[in-house]
């Protein structure tokens, strides 16, 4: 049986699902956008479009989020928090780039396989709870379901249902590139749809993302991705909350890097540990580099970076959890007072061929041989960090505001 023909079988479905008595109806109505970004805004807005992969497509934009005051009193939530500032609210669809079809607060995609995942914790805590009727209301009735592929166990998309004239139910997989396109965009040919099929499936999204029970499972499944990705061990045999020292901003920023291209975070936090040693004379123990050197790598690390959006990436984490030059100040402070100097920041871009930051180690202080006025030694003055050029602001770094409690 033909994908069209599947599909077919389960829209008389979908739309008998529609009339029922709605147990949340949706409010404000789902609105899907057509757009391309190629051909939108002005020509810098363009040009980051077709670098980026963009394509033509459909967008609903969110309209449900992660309480802010919730949020701030749990340490996990707030990094949720700041990410899905970037990332986007419960009931998100997004249907325009590489990544197909991507939903949520984490926007995970189909292309990476991080939707069908998603969405295959969500099945599985439905049925658990009880309430494997709204996964049947909200996506197999529509003709969609996840099931684990045999062979892989992964989980893959399945299309399919019942089909009215034979009372015969089937499912077959989804899986490729171009099949994921056929199903979500209607053809498989970049820069094409058919908008009935892609309007279609951005409201089923949509209207799941906007059932309470099932945000609440979108919760619980990032909540696992943001322990998965600080228990990583990126480098040094270490995970990744022993750089970060357990800094707010900095455990967000990496999240926020990790979610939106893993093999690319991978990279730029190793490229701040790299930084981090150069500075402190090699020492690899990163408990005893001063607390402040890392979070203030990382950040300028991202906010240099060529990769993507990544610099406002950085600034838009920064704008939900405190960051600014008092991090520089902090991290030349404490460099100080083991004998290091910040010193000359370079000024070079950090992406997958970019240069990286340069650094210098300065002569090391001779303390002053006069006494003070009372006879006793004259007390060093701590460096202070190297200005930028007159007309430039200093690079921002990290600052630390009190974290929520854990």
């Amino acid at each position: 049986m033909g994908l069209a023909v599947l599909l077919l079988a389960g829209a008389p479905r979908a739309a008998q699902a529609q009339t029922k008595p709605a147990t949340a109806a949706p409010s404000p109505a789902i609105e899907v956008t057509l757009r391309n970004p190629r051909y939108e805004g002005p020509q810098a807005s363009r040009a980051l479009a077709k670098r980026l992969g963009l394509e033509a497509g459909a967008v609903v934009r969110p309209t449900c989020f992660l309480d802010p005051e919730t949020a701030r009193t749990n340490r996990e939530r707030y990094i949720l928090l700041a990410v899905q500032k970037v990332e986007g609210g419960y009931d998100a669809v997004n249907l325009y780039d590489r990544g197909i079809l991507s939903w949520g607060m984490m926007q995970w995609a189909a292309h990476s396989n991080s939707l069908q995942e998603a969405l295959w914790y969500v099945k599985q805590r439905l049925i658990e709870k009880n309430k494997a009727h709204l996964w049947v209301m909200l996506f197999k009735e529509q003709g969609l379901d996840v099931q684990r592929l045999d062979g892989t166990g992964a989980p893959a998309f399945y299309v399919g249902g019942t089909n009215r004239v034979t009372g015969v139910t089937s499912w077959r997989p989804v899986t490729g590139i171009d099949d994921l396109r056929v199903l979500f965009r209607g053809t498989k040919t970049p820069g094409k749809y058919d908008t009935a099929t892609i309007t279609r499936w951005a409201k089923v999204f949509a209207r799941a993302g906007r059932n309470p029970v099932v945000q609440t499972l979108q919760e619980e499944w990032a909540t696992a991705r943001l322990r998965a990705c600080l228990a990583e061990k990126v480098t040094g045999g270490r995970p990744v909350t022993d750089y970060t020292g357990g800094d707010l901003f900095s455990d967000a920023l990496y999240f926020a890097f990790w979610t939106n291209n893993p093999a690319a975070a991978r990279e730029h936090f190793t490229r701040a540990v790299a930084q981090a040693k150069a500075i402190t004379g090699g020492e690899p123990d990163p408990t005893q580099w001063p607390p402040a050197l890392f979070p203030f790598l990382l950040e300028t690390t991202g906010r240099r970076s060529t990769f993507g959006t990544w610099p406002s990436r950085t600034e838009q984490v920064a704008e939900v959890i405190g960051a600014g030059g008092v991090g520089r100040q902090l991290a030349a402070t404490q460099l100080a007072s083991r004998g290091w100097n910040l010193g000359a920041l370079g000024r070079g871009t950090v992406g997958r061929a970019g240069r990286g930051q340069l650094w210098r180690r300065p002569a090391k202080p001779t303390p002053s041989p006069s006494p003070s006025p009372k006879g006793e030694p004259k007390q060093e003055e701590e460096p202070s960090p190297s200005p930028a050029p007159e007309g430039e602001p200093s690079p921002p770094g990290t600052l630390r505001v009190p974290l929520p409690p854990r």
